[in-house]
């Protein structure tokens, strides 16, 4: 198994007296692309921006390329890529400028990734900050983010501002081009579509907390959903294991992120069932339960 780029015990991290994170626990190999989802406003930028250095944490551990962010913030951020629609460039500046004035931070730029990233990203060096579409600032905070050649990269919501065409070509090209160079990459999606195109871990924040991580593959691969109808008449039923809920009268869906050959057939041959019937999970319906069950 790849070792460890990230390590997390019992974090806590709090506005005030309004906790985001609590107690929370995470791994990620290096060289592994993860999708760290989540409901709005569940914690997935503040979790990303403690990873970085940007916020202070309230209790826990945190080890970041065996770092710790809150006391080796400086050497951390030189080390890691991060991009985030809350870092900007000035309206009067030109993309070369900003880019010059980014190189001054980081020693390790690369201005020969850099202009293969202009390059692969069809961004302009001689255009106006000012200028530049939603898109093309989104470009330009990824270049950012990846011209010091990173070993680890932190994108929150990296494609949200590019049209779906775009968009695709963007993802593939910058995942794909970071998977050639063996670097790890952590990002935050709203969209299940980016999420199954580029990453083959998944973590799912609920609570404060990591609920689900893993591969993608062995996280739908372990994941079971049922439709469950009642006996007429029938209401004091609780369906076995943990499922997430969904209830229209007799009619239950039962999603599960795993469920046991016991669970199972009690499922399948309980008194009460009427009928059960195993239905087709994907990532998308598998986080939606489990997001809908926390908002409950």
């Amino acid at each position: 198994m790849s070792q460890a780029i990230i390590e997390v015990r019992g974090l806590e991290v709090g506005y005030g007296r309004h906790p985001v994170l609590k107690d929370l626990s995470f791994e990620l190999p290096e060289g592994s692309v993860a999708a760290l989802l989540g409901r709005n406003s569940c914690g997935k930028t503040t979790f990303l921006c403690t990873l970085a250095g940007l916020l202070p944490r309230q209790a826990g551990s945190v080890s970041v390329l065996g770092l710790d962010p809150a006391k080796q913030p400086v050497e951390l951020r030189r080390r890691v890529g991060f991009a985030a629609d809350s870092i900007e460039p000035p309206p009067w500046m030109r993309v070369r400028d900003w880019l010059r004035f980014l190189e001054t931070f980081f020693p390790t730029w690369s201005r020969e990734e850099e202009t293969l990233l202009l390059e692969r990203l069809r961004l302009d060096s001689s255009q106006s900050v000012k200028n530049l579409s939603k898109g093309a600032k989104t470009k330009l905070s990824l270049l950012g983010a990846l011209a010091h050649r990173p070993r680890l990269v932190l994108l929150d919501e990296p494609f949200s501002g590019l049209d779906p065409v775009i968009r695709e070509e963007v993802a593939s090209a910058i995942v794909g081009h970071l998977r050639e160079e063996s670097r790890t990459i952590l990002l935050s999606s709203h969209s299940f579509a980016d999420v199954e195109r580029v990453a083959d871990r998944v973590a799912l924040l609920r609570d404060g907390r990591i609920a689900m991580s893993g591969e993608l593959e062995a996280v739908v691969g372990c994941a079971a959903r049922f439709e469950v109808q009642l006996c007429e008449g029938e209401n004091g039923w609780s369906p076995p294991g943990s499922p997430w809920i969904e209830r229209r009268g007799n009619q239950w869906f039962l999603t599960y992120s795993q469920i046991s050959e016991r669970e199972e057939a009690e499922l399948v041959h309980h008194p009460k069932i009427a009928s059960c019937e195993r239905k087709p999970v994907n990532l998308e319906r598998l986080m939606r339960s489990a997001m809908e069950e926390a908002a409950r």
